[in-house]
C-alpha cells in the first residue's frame, strides 16, 4: 500500500498528479506535497521490507516530513532530521531505513532543489523535447547516512517554462518483463507524455503493467509534479505556519 493524504490538483504553484498501485504485496511506499514558506515541497519514498511494520514507518516518516517541512529552512536538514530520527529507531525496527527523493520547487518555479537518499533519480520531462533522469550526487537512505561521513546535498535543477519532475517509487526500477528486462522509464516516458498530467500516468501505468505481465509484485507510485513559472517580484507567499516539535524529531547539530 502507499501511504499520503489525498492530493489536490494543485499545490501553490504546482500542478500536481498521483499513482498508486498497491502491487501483491504490502509495502511502504509513501508520497506528500506540502506548500512551504520556501517553495512547495515533496517526498517520495520507499520503506524497506513489507507488511505493518512497513507501513506504520512510512506513516511516521510522511507525518514528520509534513511538519518538518512547514518549518525546516532546507531539504538538506529535512533528510538530515528524518535520518536521525530512524537511527533512533534501529534497536526497535527490523529495517529502520528508506529510500527517498526530496524536492523542493521555488515559488517562482523557475528552479528546483532535489536530493537522492538511494532512490530512482526523477525524470525531468521537457515539453517537445527527451525526456531525462536527473544527474543527482548519491547519498544512503535515510537512517544509514552514520555508516559514511559527509552531509546530504541538494541538487540544483533550472526549469524551463513547460518542465515537469516524474518522480517514482522503489518498485518502477524492480518492474521486469518476462525476459527479466527492466522498464526502460525514460524512453516510455519520451513516448506516452502528454501536457495533460492525469492522462500521462494513466498511461504510464497501463504501459507498465503490460510490461510485467500484468500484475505488478511491488508497490509503485507515480508522482508527477509540473511549476507554473511567475514573473519575478510576483511569486506566491504562503501564511507562515511554523508547528510545535515533538522530541521524536531530533534537531540538526550546530
Amino acid at each position: 500500500m502507499s501511504v499520503s493524504r489525498p492530493t489536490p490538483p494543485r499545490c501553490g504553484p504546482v500542478r500536481v498528479e498521483a499513482r498508486h498501485n498497491a502491487g501483491t504485496r504490502a509495502g511502504g511506499d509513501l508520497y506528500e506535497v506540502i506548500h512551504s514558506p520556501f517553495g512547495v515541497r515533496a517526498i517520495i519514498g520507499d520503506v524497506a521490507g513489507h507488511g505493518p511494520a512497513a507501513v506504520e514507518l512510512a506513516e511516521e516518516i510522511m507525518s514528520g516530513f509534513g511538519e518538518l517541512a512547514l518549518h525546516e529552512t532546507s531539504i538538506a536538514g529535512i533528510a538530515f532530521r528524518i535520518d536521525a530520527f530512524l537511527s533512533i529507531r534501529a534497536d526497535e525496527l527490523p529495517d529502520p531505513f528508506a529510500t527517498a527523493i526530496l524536492v523542493q520547487i521555488t515559488p517562482n518555479g523557475s528552479y528546483a532543489d532535489v536530493i537522492s537518499c538511494g532512490h530512482p533519480a526523477p525524470v525531468v520531462l521537457r515539453y517537445g523535447r527527451m525526456p531525462n533522469e536527473c544527474d543527482l550526487s548519491p547519498a544512503l537512505p535515510l537512517g544509514l547516512q552514520e555508516l559514511e561521513d559527509g552531509w546530504y546535498e541538494a541538487t540544483w535543477l533550472p526549469l524551463q517554462p513547460g518542465d515537469a519532475l516524474l518522480l517514482a517509487s522503489g518498485g518502477i526500477a524492480r518492474a521486469e518483463d518476462k525476459s527479466g528486462r527492466l522498464y526502460p522509464l525514460v524512453e516510455r516516458a519520451a513516448q506516452l507524455t502528454t501536457f495533460d498530467p492525469s492522462e500521462f500516468l494513466d498511461r504510464l501505468e497501463v504501459d507498465l503493467i503490460e510490461h510485467v505481465g500484468g500484475e505488478l509484485c511491488d508497490d509503485l507510485t507515480l508522482l508527477y509534479l509540473r511549476p507554473d513559472r511567475v514573473p519575478a517580484g510576483d511569486s506566491p507567499t504562503p501564511h507562515l505556519r511554523i508547528p510545535a516539535l515533538g522530541p521524536e524529531w531530533p534537531d540538526r547539530p550546530l
